[in-house]
């Protein structure tokens, strides 16, 4: 499935991050709002979406590059200390990425957005 669909089944959102516009390969983000078991907010998936076709060599590029739109995330979380740290995640598994996500917050005891 692809990466894009794989994200809209999942319950992210799109939105334009105007800071990724300069990037000539940038094609939108995605935001995914996780909740706990009391309906506040934990954190924030974003993922942003690239093409890598829009390059000017992309022939010479591996085909795994430019078959599906290419991804990279990123969460914020504060852990129990109350310390921010930002956490990327770049593989094309979208309930990998959403299951490391949710375990690093539990194991680490982070903080909810909320």
């Amino acid at each position: 499935m692809k990466i894009e669909q794989q994200l809209i089944e999942k319950g992210f959102k799109e939105f334009c991050d105007q800071r990724m516009n300069s990037n000539n390969t940038y094609v939108k983000s995605y935001q995914l709002k996780v909740r706990g078991e009391e309906g506040k907010i934990l954190y924030f998936i974003n993922v942003n979406l690239y093409d890598f076709k829009l390059l000017p060599n992309h022939s010479v590029l591996p085909k795994n590059l430019t078959q599906d739109l290419q991804i990279d995330s990123s969460v914020q979380f504060k852990s129990e200390n109350g310390e921010v740290f930002n956490v990327e995640y770049s593989r094309k598994n979208v309930d990998k990425m959403v299951k490391f996500y949710d375990n690093l917050f539990h194991t680490m005891k982070c903080q909810s957005y909320e």
